[in-house]
């Protein structure tokens, strides 16, 4: 919907993601802040930075409709991550009664899988 599009770059202003929602919306400032912004302005940096927080947890949320894929991006996800520890998955899963399991199949690929994460 393009009164939901916002305005980022082109030489137009910069639209601030602050305080977790938008400054700007179809075209017209919600801003809360009385200083106006400058073209060197950017949003707050995030809290989970490594600098900031050295125990950030990752979500990674599945949705997946008959995919025979699903366990495969489970032991990806976990297998790829630097920190796997800090890595926490939440699968929505919608399965004929045939179909492969997805932490079944995530524990049939890799055998230490994770299943207090998932």
């Amino acid at each position: 919907d393009e009164e939901c599009l916002v305005s980022m770059g082109k030489g137009l202003p910069f639209t601030e993601l602050y305080s977790g929602s938008w400054t700007v919306f179809a075209g017209k400032s919600i801003s809360t802040r009385t200083e106006e912004l400058k073209n060197d302005d950017h949003p707050p940096y995030p809290l989970h930075s490594p600098e900031r927080n050295s125990v950030a947890t990752i979500m990674v949320m599945l949705a997946s409709y008959r995919d025979p894929l699903c366990g495969n991006t489970l032991a990806e996800a976990f297998g790829n991550a630097k920190f796997p520890d800090r890595v926490r998955a939440s699968v929505a899963q919608q399965n004929d009664p045939l179909d492969l399991d997805c932490m079944q199949e995530y524990c049939r690929i890799d055998p230490n899988c994770r299943r207090d994460q998932v």
